[in-house]
């Protein structure tokens, strides 16, 4: 039971194309009325598990790319990072220029200036 839980695809697949092509060979018992009943539900059925798996595949994109941006954006991945100045001036550039866009440039350095601790290297001649 396992084994086929494991391949349902593949068996789905398999049965689609024999449904699809069983029907057009000698060995068919049914009628040609049956035959073309046969391969039109086998062409549903392939194009629906098609139709499946694409939805599937994007479904799993976008639950990859929430889980991917909640690491991007985490706290401990932005504590670690060492551009955390330009970052923030990257970020603060998008918003001041929607709400503020005639003094988003200055806006930005006075913050910057301000809160941003600056680091002061102080050479010592000998």
């Amino acid at each position: 039971m396992t084994w086929i839980k494991k391949n349902l695809t593949i068996i789905y697949l398999l049965l689609a194309v024999i449904f699809i092509l069983f029907p057009n060979t000698s060995y068919s018992p049914f009628s040609e009325k049956w035959n073309e009943i046969l391969q039109k539900i086998g062409f549903i059925s392939l194009t629906s598990g098609i139709f499946a798996g694409v939805l599937k595949s994007i479904q799993f994109t976008g639950l990859f790319q929430e889980e991917l941006q909640k690491i991007v954006s985490g706290s401990e991945f932005l504590k670690n990072r060492k551009d955390l100045q330009d970052l923030w001036k990257e970020i603060s550039k998008i918003i001041y220029s929607k709400k503020f866009p005639e003094i988003s440039e200055e806006l930005e350095d006075t913050i910057l200036n301000s809160y941003f601790q600056k680091k002061n290297i102080i050479i010592i001649k000998i």
